[in-house]
């Protein structure tokens, strides 16, 4: 389940690392746009997450509407720009890294130390 986000607070994620809102895309016209950070809710929890787009696009052509998304990059990641030669890190967020922890450990069962 994707956040509900206005124009202005959706944030997009540029070729060159930054995470930026549509107003202060203008100032950055030789990057591009791979993506924008959704919040997901995971097992109940809220998780901010890097939505890579299939086809990376120029800031002057921001999507109005949500493009095709080729992965919700929760964990650590490298994401490539298709329009360029840039590599993005995308890292793992406190709450991702605890939801994985979550994951991983809720089916062992409770011993003392």
């Amino acid at each position: 389940m994707r956040s509900k986000l206005s124009e202005h607070d959706r944030k997009f994620v540029l070729c060159t690392g930054q995470s930026l809102t549509i107003d202060e895309l203008k100032k950055h016209s030789d990057s591009h746009i791979v993506g924008e950070l959704h919040h997901l809710l995971r097992e109940d929890i809220k998780v901010t997450v890097c939505a890579v787009y299939e086809r990376a696009r120029t800031v002057n052509d921001v999507p109005i509407a949500l493009p095709s998304i080729l992965v919700y990059a929760i964990g650590d990641a490298i994401i490539k720009c298709t329009l360029c030669d840039y590599k993005r890190e995308w890292e793992i967020s406190r709450t991702g890294f605890f939801l994985l922890m979550y994951r991983a450990y809720r089916g062992f069962p409770a011993r003392g130390v």
